[in-house]
C-alpha cells in the first residue's frame, strides 16, 4: 500500500463496497435506527422510495 500524498486534481480508482442486509441490521442495532424503510422493501416502497 502506497503512502503517497494526494494532491488537488489527483484521481483515484473506483471503490465499491457491498452492503448486505446483515450489515443494515447490524447498523440499526448499533445506531438505534430501526425504521422499517431501511430493512423492508415493502415498507420503503409504501413511502415512495425505490
Amino acid at each position: 500500500m502506497s503512502r503517497r500524498t494526494l494532491a488537488v486534481g489527483d484521481e483515484i480508482g473506483e471503490v465499491v463496497v457491498e452492503i448486505t442486509r446483515e450489515d443494515l441490521r447490524a447498523y440499526a442495532a448499533l445506531s438505534g435506527d430501526h425504521n422499517p424503510i431501511h430493512q423492508d422493501d415493502a415498507a420503503a416502497l409504501a413511502v415512495g422510495l425505490p
